[in-house]
């Protein structure tokens, strides 16, 4: 059995200066929600005696470098909790002798409705058209 923990969001929202609503937004989908489904997987898998089972999580690039621009420092550090998360988890693991395993892909821009959502589709366009994106299927295909 297999979790693909894949959910994620960001909103332009400083550290210094970001709205306190779109922060907890952020940790809400971002951490809260993926620890969450990990939990139930887990949970799930013990009670079907499966010991072979993995958890993945769709973690990005900056689950493991920061970026310059001040408005995605809260979602970086998000994505920071996530890497912190898969080790948290895989000690837990390691500590129960168990076989299910946890692991993480951290992808680059995905041409999805992320920037989209974030900005708008002008500034989605104009990002996705600066470089060569990951598609969705890269994703599916590295998983």
């Amino acid at each position: 059995d297999v979790c693909i923990n894949n959910a994620g969001l960001a909103h332009e929202a400083p550290l210094l200066s970001g709205e306190y609503d779109q922060w907890k937004h952020m940790f809400d989908v971002n951490v809260l929600g993926l620890m969450m489904c990990s939990k139930e997987a887990f949970t799930l898998m013990k009670e079907n005696n499966i010991d072979d089972g993995h958890i993945i999580l769709v973690n990005s690039m900056s689950g493991i470098r920061t970026t310059k621009g001040s408005g995605g420092h809260c979602y970086v550090a998000t994505k920071f909790a996530v890497t912190a998360i898969r080790e948290g988890i895989r000690n837990e693991l390691r500590e129960m002798k168990s076989n299910i395993r946890i692991s993480q892909v951290c992808p680059g821009f995905v041409e999805t409705d992320f920037v989209q959502r974030q900005f708008d589709q002008k500034t989605a366009s104009s990002v996705y058209s600066s470089m060569k994106c990951l598609q969705e299927e890269d994703i599916r295909d590295a998983i």
